[in-house]
């Protein structure tokens, strides 16, 4: 560490330990500052910034302190390595200093401090948010030299200006105590004259040492958030919000805003993981994190943050669609956040609408609006695909990426008033879209899930709904050809189904193999089954068809769909028994026409038992 002696003024090393006491200089960096260079060729008097080093000198030796640090002098910035780790070490430097004095160019003598503190330059800039927050004594002085107070007397000023918790200046709260959303809100309105130093400026806020990439751009932010993810486990990191400001570095103008942010029917915009900048996170100066209460690992992968956590289905359009939303486990007034979160591959998501953040309370998972989706390992990508052709790796609208990223999938369709609940493979299905993806070459390509559906009471008298449920399971062949089975849900058939997944769970079966597996188990493969609804003497009849189909709003190639409807009818009309499919003969000869199957405790349910 290189010092300034106060009473000869020349620069002296120190190295390790050996370091004594010193006063350190905050401040704005301005025109003619003297450079390390210039001071030991002994032309620093000239400059204009060199007043401010003598007047440094001079407070520290009237206070019995024999050295100062001064940031514009004191590093040889030619020397890429010691400007490494000088900002490395720099925040570790104030903390450390005997006193930090603050020396605010541009607020006029004897101003009055309600009127124009805030006002001034200090306060807006990158470099000066470490030098507030890490010094145990610190003093502020106006454009004369004059001293107007310390950061003990001055503290509710600077908390109102800073919007930084008034325990942290004071010492009461350490750095660690405060998520690391609040800390980036701190820096959101500050600016910097380099784009990397905007994240520079950050290494010390979060106790982080890492190298310096001067060219590399907003990928320095990018990098920063990449190291608090490898050492911090806080989720509050994603609850940043693309918002329309007005500052010089903004990632978006309030133009580019409107244009992205049109209402599109059916359509949201995507975006990568991380925010581009701390001006994101403004909004969140009062996010509190529950870090404990995060389930698995976080961690960096070559497909982006590798998450395993759970996620929640959050209703909307009156339960009739869905949204993934991933929980952030941190808190703002009392109502926990999460994150829209969209998918677009093999467990793999971009973030949704993030100009929004979710606010719920506990109470969400009893009324059904929000249900848990099981934790598994999952991949949240950092930018836009390349797949998706498009140039921007910001924000899109989802239809310019989804169809593009998926190849292979098989989609259901139903009415509203029929759900999807209970997908096998549950890492497959896509809620938003109720679409099984299968990976390229995948030998395991079986689908199945549970088919519930709450219509009204076909009894005109009565008020109410009532409901019904049925199974479906389809095997989706590489050749875009897709056999399935429909059968109501009854104790003998759900036990059934669970003997075939609980099979399929433990071993990586191939096709035929599945295939035969359901003809053991008794699994039928017909298109139409007889549902009893409870307590009435009605029965809703569910049919399903399969059809090859291409819209490119969905997927880039061709694909399977399975269209779903339902009636409901007097439980004595139309009954008949025909004989089962099987699942490997059908495949083996082409299935015929789509029969029906009436199915009950056993593998038949008779009209009598009606």
């Amino acid at each position: 560490m290189r010092l300034i002696n106060t009473h000869t003024l020349t620069l002296e090393e120190f190295i390790g330990r050996r370091i004594p006491r010193y006063a350190i200089l905050s401040h704005t960096w301005e025109e003619e500052e003297v450079s390390y260079e210039e001071y030991i060729r002994g032309v620093h008097t000239r400059k204009k910034g060199y007043s401010k080093i003598q007047k440094t000198c001079c407070l520290a030796a009237a206070e019995g302190i024999g050295y100062a640090w001064v940031d514009t002098c004191c590093i040889d910035k030619r020397i890429s390595a010691e400007l490494t780790e000088a900002i490395n070490s720099m925040y570790l430097w104030y903390k450390c200093s005997a006193v930090c004095y603050a020396y605010l160019s541009d607020l006029p003598r004897n101003a009055r401090l309600d009127k124009h503190l805030q006002k001034c330059r200090w306060f807006t800039r990158g470099w000066t948010l470490q030098e507030l927050i890490a010094p145990c004594e610190m003093h502020f002085f106006d454009s004369g030299w004059c001293n107007f107070g310390t950061k003990r007397s001055l503290v509710d000023s600077l908390s109102a200006i800073t919007r930084i918790n008034s325990s942290l200046l004071q010492g009461r709260t350490p750095l660690s105590g405060f998520s690391v959303a609040q800390r980036f809100s701190w820096a959101a309105s500050r600016q910097t004259s380099r784009t990397e130093d905007i994240a520079y400026c950050l290494f010390g806020i979060f106790e982080l040492n890492l190298p310096l990439l001067y060219g590399e751009g907003k990928n320095a932010f990018r990098r920063l958030q990449e190291e608090i993810i490898r050492t911090i486990l806080d989720l509050s990191i994603f609850a940043w919000k693309v918002l329309p400001l007005d500052q010089d570095d903004n990632p978006m103008s309030k133009a580019d805003f409107d244009h992205v942010f049109v209402p599109r029917t059916g359509d949201v915009v995507l975006s990568g993981i991380f925010a581009e900048s701390p001006a994101e996170f403004y909004p969140c100066v009062d996010y509190v994190s529950f870090p404990e209460d995060v389930l698995g690992e976080v961690s960096n992968s070559s497909k982006g943050i590798k998450i395993h956590s759970r996620l929640l289905l959050c209703a909307k359009l009156g339960f009739q669609e869905w949204d993934y939303v991933l929980p952030l486990r941190c808190k703002s007034h009392n109502r926990w956040l999460g994150i829209y979160l969209r998918q677009v591959g093999y467990q793999v998501y971009l973030r949704a609408e993030p100009r929004l953040l979710l606010q719920y309370y506990d109470r969400a998972f009893s009324t059904g609006e929000l249900s848990t989706i099981q934790p598994q390992e999952r991949h949240l990508l950092l930018r836009i695909p390349n797949a998706s052709g498009y140039q921007d790796d910001r924000l899109v609208q989802s239809h310019k990426i989804l169809p593009r990223v998926r190849s292979d999938v098989l989609h259901i369709r139903s009415p509203a008033q029929l759900s999807i609940i209970e997908p096998w493979p549950l890492a497959n299905f896509d809620h938003q879209d109720r679409m099984f993806s299968f990976r390229n070459n995948s030998r395991h390509r079986f689908a199945c899930a549970k088919i519930f559906g709450i219509v009204p009471h076909p009894d005109v008298t009565r008020r109410g709904t009532v409901a019904f449920s049925g199974w479906i399971c389809a095997v989706h062949m590489q050749n875009n050809n897709t056999s399935f089975g429909i059968f109501a849900s009854t104790l003998s058939n759900d036990r059934k189904i669970n003997q075939v997944l609980g099979l399929l769970s433990k071993a990586d079966y191939h096709t035929e193999q599945i295939m035969t597996l359901l003809d053991t188990c008794g699994i039928p493969m017909v298109s139409s089954a007889i549902c009893p609804i409870l307590g009435t003497p009605y029965v809703a009849e569910v049919t399903a068809r399969s059809s090859e189909t291409r819209d490119p709003s969905v997927c880039r190639n061709i694909y399977r769909q399975i269209t779903l409807d339902y009636r409901i009818t007097l439980g004595t009309k139309q009954l008949s028994i025909l004989r089962k499919q099987k699942w490997i003969e059908t495949e083996r000869q082409m299935r015929p026409d789509a029969a029906r199957l009436l199915v009950s405790s056993d593998s038949y349910w008779l009209p009598e038992q009606l």
